[in-house]
């Protein structure tokens, strides 16, 4: 369930054929250019069809098709180059993106364009996120599909950690989107209040889990069918070992709890679908960890991989430095 960079990736409607269509005549020579594009295409003969694209546009740039070549042309190089973004393909794909969103006639392809630099983008910082989101916003304030600026940025924020600010944004879009991002949505607002609020376990629960006396716990939310929680366990018991000051623990949230049996976990276990344990902490996505301090307090709700180990090590150091600070002497008048 975890929210990924170019989630909801846009299917345009303007396909070549129809544009193909628009031309003069099936003689005129950009016609059979466009054919040859759209069949190399098909046909998935990249060269073939990454040398005809960048032709027509060179050769037809006031062609009627031009749009809809250009912009088909960057998504297959966005799409060839996602684990890339900085080859020369990828920045070709960028710049066909800005002149789209500069030349293209109609207001909802200069969109698309805008909305696919945004998925595509370097931002690299929860800062670079909101100030690109809001110059798109604010250049298509009335545009069909804006909410997609919003859905994007809530997503890219939780990647890097920014909960609090993707819960702002998530609060002035909760009238915009459909009921299931709308619970989504505020299960983030609840959890964004939660950092340095007692943990909302109940007394049994906490029984259960064995937190009496932890110094530092990481709460697992898990189920069996996320591959993700499960291939992230061994880390997770590798890391209590190797510093046994941490507490982890699992929070499983499988429909039926037998389900978990077919993936032994390592941690002492809480089956908490049928509780709603995920409701009150906000939970929108697997796997999530919660860190608490020794007060059960929250510390961190928004972590996860070495993110998550570098934060624990944080800690840790921080509280041996607490423990080597002499004792308070009084001060004499």
């Amino acid at each position: 369930m975890r929210h990924r960079a170019l989630t909801g990736a846009l299917v345009l409607t303007i396909g070549l054929s129809a544009a193909c269509a628009r031309a003069a005549s099936p003689e005129d020579p950009p016609e059979v250019l466009l054919h040859a594009i759209e069949a190399a295409q098909e046909d998935y003969r990249l060269p073939e069809y990454y040398a005809l694209a960048r032709r027509f546009l060179t050769r037809h740039p006031q062609h009627p098709a031009k749009d809809a070549v250009r912009i088909e042309l960057a998504l297959q190089l966005i799409a060839e180059n996602l684990q890339s973004p900085a080859s020369a393909e990828a920045q070709e794909a960028r710049t066909l993106l800005v002149a789209q969103e500069k030349e293209a006639k109609r207001e909802s392809d200069r969109f698309d364009a805008a909305l696919l630099l945004l998925k595509f983008g370097a931002h690299s910082t929860p800062a670079q996120v909101e100030a690109a989101a809001d110059q798109v916003l604010a250049r298509y304030p009335k545009v069909e599909g804006i909410t997609e600026v919003q859905i994007w940025a809530i997503a890219r924020l939780l990647e890097l950690d920014a909960v609090a600010a993707a819960a702002g944004r998530a609060a002035r879009t909760l009238d915009q989107v459909d009921a299931e991002t709308r619970t989504d949505y505020l299960r983030l607002i609840a959890r964004a209040k939660l950092r340095g609020q007692p943990a909302p376990l109940t007394d049994l629960e906490k029984a259960q889990l064995k937190l009496a006396g932890k110094k530092l716990v990481v709460l697992d939310f898990w189920a069996s069918w996320c591959r993700p929680c499960i291939e992230a366990q061994p880390a997770l018991q590798s890391f209590q070992a190797a510093h046994p000051q941490v507490w982890i623990v699992g929070i499983n949230l499988d429909d039926d709890p037998a389900d978990a049996k077919n993936h032994p976990s390592p941690f002492p276990q809480l089956a908490g679908k049928a509780s709603g344990v995920d409701e009150r902490f906000g939970v929108t996505q697997l796997p999530t960890y919660v860190i608490l301090d020794g007060a059960g307090r929250i510390v961190e709700t928004e972590l996860e991989g070495e993110g998550l180990f570098r934060h624990l090590l944080e800690l840790l150091r921080d509280g041996e430095a607490e423990g080597r600070k002499p004792p308070h002497q009084s001060q004499k008048r």
